[in-house]
């Protein structure tokens, strides 16, 4: 709306400072049934300049309250976004926990299966029989955890995360 009320302004302005072609005043030759607005002294041109600083504070009063209400709403909306958007990141991180616990309660039942296949293959071996050979590898280290930060190292190292 202020917009449309400098589109006024700016013509008005430009017509007290440059007279239509063929006159030498601004309203020396006045067009019938147009409004003709003498030079800022003028009380008819006091008056219309008046009306339209009314007319932009009314403007201002009724669109003032429309305008906060959207960006209000907009901060609304943004906020249950991002609220949204930080319950799906939880909820994808609390998988990710689980998958990590799961990974880890596996690797420790390698490594118990692992350790009770070396003790029969000890004992069978003892007891005189071939020993197996094709027992599965052991993990690098002994705690469980270090392993897992291991395997993410060697994902961070090929790019794969």
């Amino acid at each position: 709306m202020r917009e449309t009320i400098s589109s006024i302004h700016s013509p008005l302005d430009f017509l007290r400072t440059h007279p239509v072609e063929g006159t030498t005043e601004l309203n020396a030759a006045p067009i019938p049934g147009a409004l003709t607005i003498g030079s800022p002294d003028d009380p008819v041109y006091g008056r219309f300049l008046e009306a339209l600083h009314e007319m932009q504070t009314q403007l201002d009063e009724r669109i003032r309250p429309l305008v906060q209400e959207m960006v209000q709403y907009e901060v609304v909306r943004l906020r249950d976004q991002s609220d949204d958007q930080q319950n799906a990141l939880k909820e994808c991180l609390a998988k990710i926990d689980q998958i990590i616990l799961d990974c880890l309660s596996r690797m420790d039942e390698f490594q118990r299966r692992g350790a009770d296949l070396t003790a029969i293959n000890h004992r069978l071996s003892d007891l005189g029989a071939a020993a197996i050979e094709a027992l599965p590898a052991e993990l690098p280290t002994d705690n469980v955890a270090d392993a897992g930060a291991l395997g993410l190292e060697g994902l961070h190292l090929a790019d794969k995360i």
